[in-house]
């Protein structure tokens, strides 16, 4: 569909380009008519006063004109119609990137719920003082590896915003309050394994 849309509107613009190029061709002609006609009868009525020269000066002035006009008619439409056709060409692209953000985000937020679930059934398992050391070992490679994968999910998040990073908020940070908050979370098991 994108290659037909971009298609007509080269075709629209070469139609535009070429009605552009015969109405400047009409008009120049017309001026440069005209004003040969004009110094010629400006010659007849002045009894030759106005010489070919003149003349001839006159009609590369209305050429310069008519060639200015045309020009900057021209690279106005071309701007335009290159602007639509890269808007258009660009649009499918946009849209498979957007799609694909949508994606990786529910993806990593998908991901996250199972992970810390098993995470936290891991660190509840480990409390408990019955467990032999090689199911404590697996229990604590396990919960490493969740943090990696959470470490993973966090760089995928990262990088998505990264795409458009005018969306990301800077702003200062109190590192106490985030420590105490971390604290906060972990407090049951500091009190259950007696850490100062």
């Amino acid at each position: 569909r994108t290659e037909f849309n971009v298609t007509l509107l080269q075709i629209i613009f070469a139609v535009v380009l070429s009605l552009l190029i015969a109405i400047s061709f009409y008009y120049l002609y017309k001026d440069i008519l005209q004003t040969l006609i004009s110094g010629i009868q400006e010659n007849i009525v002045n009894n030759g006063t106005f010489t070919s020269g003149d003349i001839v000066n006159s009609i590369q002035v209305v050429r310069a004109k008519n060639f200015l006009s045309f020009f900057g008619i021209a690279v106005s439409i071309t701007l335009i119609f290159s602007y639509f056709i890269a808007k258009m060409t660009l649009t499918p692209t946009r849209e498979a990137l957007k799609s694909q953000k949508r994606f990786v985000s529910d993806i990593a937020h998908e991901l996250r719920t199972p992970l810390s679930v098993i995470k936290t059934n891991s660190e509840v398992a480990l409390l408990d003082d019955d467990i032999n050391y090689k199911t404590k070992k697996i229990f604590k490679n396990n919960i490493e590896e969740l943090d990696r994968l959470s470490g993973i999910i966090n760089n995928l998040l990262t990088f998505n915003n990264l795409v458009h990073p005018e969306k990301i908020q800077f702003a200062p940070v109190n590192l106490g309050d985030v420590i105490d908050s971390s604290l906060k979370k972990l407090d049951e098991l500091i009190k259950t394994k007696d850490i100062k």
